[in-house]
């Protein structure tokens, strides 16, 4: 608070809800004050649908709401971003988007599609629409594009072809749809490869196009060798490891082999107890990370040659489940946090990526990468028994350090807060 003023003004604004406003008085030398409560109202919705120029649904398009009366503003505190009079929105993947929180007045949406432009067909409405009742926002057409589809060898025409997804029957080949600025048009054909259309710089004045699709004829393609590398785990008791995971790792990063799905099959290991996973090598990149429930992560790099069985024989660490939530000064689950994790039983710094939501797997390199989530709440998967510190920054300027143990056979959840400051 400034001991100079004897007055301000909170002002708030929630995601689903209107805005509200209340001037408070401060009395010189008062460290704090209390804030009546703010009775917010409903605030109107706006809910519509983006379509492309053949009617299908828009998805990751950017919806903005801009009010035409009353100020407009945005300001992130303490992590947690307000607005008034303005609203931010993407689509779904039917194209659909849904304003909430807004004045009782005209308003002005904006569609923004990243990297290209795109002309509509209307983009002011009123801030309050009866439930149920959607908008529809159509792309408007360039020109019309009138192609045809033709075997690139014989130049006979396809009669059965599909031009963006959509199933074309035609006895000459023909067929004709709308198509916009800087959109590309892809024709395929069963048997046949696919073809891409680009306006031309050359083409740009013409409202109406031609253009040929020679499709080439798909060949047979040979059968790569049948090699596969078999991986067996045990961890650091000797106890087979079941449930082994196996993924590609693309480039240095451990977090990359994270977002693919799992290779191999499991089955019953013929040497004993556990389970061995078999992976056709044609699968394969030079680099693979391996992990399994409750165990920790780690990359293996494989022989080059892909034409021979190989066989991986590793120890896997045991690892716990640790829950980690962090508060602000108020109490509040912080949002916006980047995270470093450091282990003080190693020199090496621990690498950290989330693969599910907000839950992070462990991956060792030999520099710390922060992390970030939404909300300051996260679930630690596969970490060894020791000590680690977690360093969290929160805000523009806002760092600290907590310290956490984890042991193997024991999940275990922390609730960390900022200091006040």
């Amino acid at each position: 608070l400034d001991a100079e003023r004897d007055a301000f003004v909170v002002h708030a604004c929630g995601l689903a809800c209107g805005e509200g406003a209340r001037a408070v008085n401060v009395d010189a030398g008062v460290r704090s004050v209390h804030v009546d409560d703010l009775l917010l109202p409903r605030g109107g919705v706006i809910r519509g649908r983006v379509l492309d120029v053949r009617g299908k649904g828009i998805e990751y398009l950017r919806v903005e709401s801009w009010a035409r009366q009353g100020p407009v503003w945005e300001t992130a505190i303490q992590g947690h971003v307000i607005s008034a009079g303005f609203r931010r929105v993407m689509t779904d993947a039917d194209g659909r988007f849904e304003l909430a929180g807004l004045r009782t007045c005209m308003h002005r949406i904006v569609l923004q599609l990243e990297g290209r432009t795109a002309r509509w067909d209307a983009t002011e409405r009123d801030g309050v629409l009866p439930d149920g009742e959607e908008l529809v926002f159509r792309q408007l057409p360039d020109g019309v594009l009138r192609g045809r589809v033709v075997d690139a060898e014989t130049n006979a025409p396809l009669t059965v072809f599909t031009v963006d997804d959509e199933r074309h029957e035609d006895a000459g080949g023909s067929f004709e749809v709308p198509f916009a600025l800087f959109e590309p048009v892809f024709v395929e054909a069963e048997g046949h490869g696919g073809n891409l259309w680009w306006r031309a710089p050359d083409e740009l004045h013409m409202e109406t196009v031609e253009h040929v699709f020679a499709l080439e004829r798909q060949r047979p393609v040979a059968e790569p060798p049948s090699a596969r590398l078999t991986v067996r785990a045990i961890d650091e008791r000797g106890v087979p490891v079941k449930g082994v995971r196996l993924r590609r790792i693309w480039g240095k990063r451990p977090d990359l082999g994270l977002i693919e799905e799992a290779l191999g099959e499991l089955v019953p290991d013929s040497r004993g107890d556990g389970e061995a996973l078999l992976v056709p090598r044609v699968a394969l990149g030079r680099e693979v990370g391996i992990d399994a429930p409750g165990h920790a992560f780690t990359r293996e790099a494989l022989d080059r040659r892909r034409d021979e069985d190989q066989t991986l024989e590793l120890v896997l660490e045991r690892g716990a489940s640790v829950a980690v939530r962090l508060r602000d000064e108020l109490g509040l689950v912080a949002r916006d946090v980047q995270f470093e994790l450091d282990s003080a039983k190693r020199k090496e710094r621990e690498f950290l990526s989330w693969s599910d939501g907000n839950t992070v797997r462990l991956g060792r390199t030999d520099s710390a990468e922060p992390f970030s989530v939404t909300a300051g709440e996260l679930r630690i998967e596969g970490l060894p028994a020791g000590r680690y510190t977690l360093i969290a920054r929160f805000g523009e300027d806002r760092n600290a350090s907590f310290e956490f143990e984890v042991h193997a056979e024991e999940p275990r959840s922390y609730d960390f807060q900022f200091t006040p400051r």
